[in-house]
């Protein structure tokens, strides 16, 4: 039968209408049934849904979900089942900080997918856990990682009530503390119950931590309580002792009770990844955190997490100005080596000049010895024709203003602080110093890099090491850039108690560090996706803001002892008199030799005269009757 056009539009219109008013009657009834759900939501996802999931049981609330927030946020909203994955959650870099993540657990899916996710509830996620059973949605999360930084919310439903709790564990041995957040009645308004209690005591849990003691024996039982004790060893592994005394701090602030495990080293990165020492204990999960601080490096944060960079550490390289002045050089140095020989060659020439306008009367060692004279502005003897005189002047002269400048350059040296020779590395490593390094492992390691710094250190090591040996403790390098002529490769900061009790002022002024890598920042570090990085990190901002934590490092470790520059009587060794006693030691060897040659040229002369007087008696007696 023949329908007219109009008449199939019409019939078309008609039933869309009814279709609409079914749809909108069932979702007024699903509204109505789970209203609550999508108001615990919109208080969950709140201002911005950026990286929020959503994962429900039925496939009418997912789809429902997106008509209540479609035009306010932008969410995902996923239907559960047995094939899908929890690594869609991972946190990455293109995600934001926080990801939220509603879970229905009102079917075995959600239960399966709760399983997946145990090791996702860490700070980078938020959780909102919808279910109808909360004894078995408890027994669900105790394997699972919910601790203090764990952002938890269980919103438990009934058919009169929603009840919404936050949960976490403040450590692994501790049972779920629970508190109750809001009541959802099925009619009426909700009610508040408080705030979530404050995530600050772990009422004397246990909590392993690592102590790296280098220098102490901590084979005794007693070495936590030796320590913390000033008077014992005092400057003997300071900084580690510093921050010991910084943990018990926070252990006390927090309430829990350190159990510690020591190492000999921070942490050395093995051929298969692994890491011996402190970092390897963290690691290997046989502690939770450390007592004391580490370096920061990007190897150690592929297995550890750094805490909060507290103080720093400064590799450096330790030695004593060169000094010339004390030296058998400081009576050389004043005069560049081209004036020492233009004097040589003119003490020559007026040697020659002496003998020639002598009229060749006197002998060498007469015009020698006036020279000498001359140049030590002692005069000369009288001479007898003017051209002497006149050329003896000119001599003088000469002479005068040569010792003039040359006293002012020592009289300089004397009263005027001269400026440091070696000022940068460059200069460092042109120098004649030897080298050395400490044998503190984070030091030597450095030293043993590929950069080019690190290649030129050992170049000029290899070239100037001391008795054939590169790598000193910490107090044989000190000594040995006491003595001077050394310089040593160390952690400075670590240094700087030695060398106030051992060094005098003057060596104090004299030392120069030049820095091989910049202050490094170190800090206490916990496990990988450890759960008291924040709560730690709050406790020690609060310290540094308040005082404590400076305090406390005046107190434990030295800082840089200063030049205290002041007058003082200067006084010259044989060190620095060694060219006066070398000549006087060359002349009289000289004069020695000359001396037995003369006495036995007159030995012999005098034989001669003996047996010529004989003859002339004996041929006396001949001729004279």
């Amino acid at each position: 039968m023949y329908i007219p056009h109009f008449i199939k539009m019409l019939i078309v219109i008609v039933l869309l209408f009814f279709n609409n008013q079914a749809d909108c009657r069932m979702i007024v009834e699903s509204g109505s049934k789970n209203a609550i759900m999508y108001k615990v939501i919109g208080e969950f996802i709140g201002v911005s849904s950026a990286g929020t999931h959503l994962y429900f049981c039925s496939r009418k609330d997912a789809t429902n979900i997106l008509k209540h927030f479609t035009d306010k946020h932008t969410i995902n909203s996923r239907v559960l089942n047995f094939k899908l994955s929890s690594n869609e959650i991972i946190a990455s870099f293109l995600q934001p900080q926080i990801t939220e993540i509603f879970l229905d657990l009102t079917c075995r899916s959600g239960i399966q997918f709760l399983v997946q996710s145990f090791q996702h509830f860490n700070s980078s996620y938020r959780w909102l856990l919808w279910t109808n059973n909360y004894n078995q949605t408890i027994d669900h999360l105790n394997p699972a990682r919910i601790l203090v930084d764990s952002a938890v919310t269980v919103a438990v439903a009934s058919e009169d009530e929603t009840i919404v709790y936050d949960l976490y564990k403040m450590h692994y041995s501790t049972p779920f503390t629970v508190t109750k957040l809001k009541l959802w009645p099925a009619t009426g308004t909700s009610i508040n119950f408080g705030m979530p209690k404050p995530r600050n005591n772990f009422m004397g849990t246990v909590i392993k931590a690592s102590v790296v003691a280098r220098f102490l024996n901590y084979s005794q039982d007693n070495i936590i309580e030796l320590m913390l004790d000033p008077s014992y060893m005092p400057g003997m592994d300071a900084k580690r002792r510093f921050h010991l005394r910084m943990f018990i701090y926070l252990a006390e602030h927090y309430n829990f009770t350190p159990s510690y495990k020591f190492a000999r080293t921070w942490g050395i990165p093995t051929k298969n990844g692994s890491f011996i020492g402190m970092i390897g204990q963290l690691q290997r999960n046989e502690t939770e955190i450390s007592a004391v601080y580490t370096i920061f490096s990007v190897p150690r944060s592929a297995v550890i997490d750094y805490v909060l960079a507290v103080t720093y550490a400064k590799g450096s390289i330790l030695f004593l100005q060169p000094k010339l002045l004390g030296t058998y050089k400081a009576l050389v140095v004043p005069l560049q080596p081209i004036v020492w020989v233009a004097i040589l060659v003119i003490s020559i020439v007026t040697i020659i000049s002496f003998k020639v306008v002598g009229r060749c009367k006197e002998l060498w060692s007469d015009s020698t010895l006036m020279v000498v004279a001359t140049i030590a502005q002692q005069g000369g003897p009288d001479m007898e024709n003017l051209s002497k005189r006149l050329w003896h002047l000119a001599a003088l002269n000469f002479a005068f203003f040569i010792t003039l400048y040359y006293n002012i350059a020592i009289l300089s040296g004397l009263l005027l602080p001269a400026p440091n020779a070696i000022q940068n590395m460059d200069q460092l490593l042109a120098s004649n110093l030897k080298f050395g390094v400490e044998t503190e492992p984070y030091i030597r390691n450095d030293a043993e890099s590929n950069d080019e710094l690190s290649v030129r250190l050992r170049a000029k090591m290899a070239k100037s090491k001391l008795s054939n040996k590169v790598y000193f403790d910490s107090d044989e390098g000190l000594e040995l850039v006491r003595r001077g002529g050394f310089a040593f490769y160390n952690l400075v900061t670590d240094s700087y108690a030695k060398i106030r009790d051992k060094y005098t002022e003057a060596e104090v002024c004299s030392l120069t560090e030049i820095d091989k890598f910049s202050k490094t920042h170190i800090g206490p570090i916990v496990q990988n996706n450890g759960p008291y990085k924040e709560l730690f990190r709050r406790s020690i901002l609060l310290m540094k803001e308040n005082g404590m934590i400076k305090n406390q490092f005046k107190f434990w470790v030295a800082s840089k002892p200063e030049c205290i520059w002041k007058q003082e009587k200067f006084t010259i060794g044989t060190r620095a008199l060694t060219i006066a006693f070398s000549v006087l030691l060359i002349g009289l060897f000289v004069s020695g030799i000359v001396f037995i040659l003369e006495v036995r040229n007159f030995r012999k002369k005098r034989k001669q005269v003996v047996f010529y007087s004989k003859e002339l008696s004996l041929l006396s007696q001949k001729i004279l009757p």
